[in-house]
């Protein structure tokens, strides 16, 4: 039995690459549409530094940008000692500058700064590839032609092939695939699940129980190509022990649904998380257990 290496071993190796030292640390900024992960992730720093990680977690409102680069919004961290501008952050998360709830924060700023090569990204800011549609794009669930005749000519045959191996069918609701989308709900209601292209958690997604599909459905046809369809994977449960929060002396046993996420990274996989739950909604409940991983022969 092996556990992996760890987000830490991991951000050590990639922070020392990268140029970072207490004086211009990381900087992991957490935007105000995910507050929900802030403190977890400044637990996370918190560990990387006591492991001499140069990492600092800043939500959003906490955030200045000069054309210097990046400070915490007082100039200094923690407060009052050790301050810091940097050129380096973990990525660039979608922010919310304006509005009822904006933070003032100069997004444009930090966009051109990122275009102008004055900062950098550990991961480069490519929110495209976290878009759904990008699965509908690789799998062509609805044999489409002529984007077929696309895929063949840019992509290496075998490349495409394996990645259908690892994707769900799965098709872009427009339109033009809107029958078949109602047709394949009508006869098959079981075997598929709805999604918006850009959501997280299970925000955005319709799963075969309940109602919610056909409302969805409706959703999709008003807002063309912002949500797909895709055929539902056969869910495995597996019995693990856990313990209620006002009663951690009591350990009991429950079969449950999993979300297995593995945490890659150049290096290999650096750990691997496990969501688990006794419904098939598995993802952003709060009476989901989080487990930690080992590798077992």
């Amino acid at each position: 039995t092996e556990r992996p290496p760890g987000l830490v071993s991991a951000f050590r190796t990639f922070l020392k690459g990268a140029g970072a030292t207490p004086e211009k640390p990381a900087v992991l900024i957490v935007g105000r549409e995910e507050m929900f992960y802030e403190t977890e992730l400044k637990i996370f720093a918190q560990l990387c530094r006591k492991n001499l990680i140069p990492l600092v977690a800043l939500g959003e409102r906490e955030v200045q940008v000069s054309t210097s680069g990046i400070s915490l919004n007082d100039g200094s961290f923690p407060a009052g000692k050790n301050s810091f501008t940097t050129d380096l952050l973990i990525n660039l998360p979608v922010l919310t500058p304006g509005g009822y709830r904006g933070t003032d924060i100069d997004a444009d700023l930090l966009l051109r700064l990122f275009a102008e090569g004055k900062i950098r990204c550990l991961i480069p800011p490519k929110r495209f590839l976290g878009s759904k549609g990008l699965l509908a794009l690789v799998s062509n669930g609805d044999n489409d032609l002529e984007l077929e005749a696309v895929l063949q000519d840019c992509f290496d045959p075998d490349k495409l092939a394996r990645l259908r191996e690892l994707i769900p069918s799965t098709f872009v609701i427009s339109k033009k695939s809107r029958a078949r989308a109602l047709n394949e709900l009508d006869e098959n209601p079981g075997a598929w699940v709805i999604k918006k292209s850009m959501s997280s958690g299970m925000r955005g997604v319709a799963l075969p129980s309940g109602n919610r599909q056909r409302s969805m459905l409706g959703e999709a046809v008003e807002a063309p190509f912002n949500y797909v369809i895709q055929a539902k994977v056969a869910q495995e449960t597996r019995e693990f022990r856990f313990a209620e929060p006002n009663d951690l002396n009591a350990i009991k046993k429950a079969r449950m649904f999993m979300r297995i996420s593995p945490f890659c990274t150049p290096g290999g996989i650096a750990t691997i998380c496990v969501t688990g739950r006794e419904t098939p909604d598995v993802h952003g409940a709060t009476d989901s257990i989080l487990i930690s991983t080992v590798f077992k022969e």
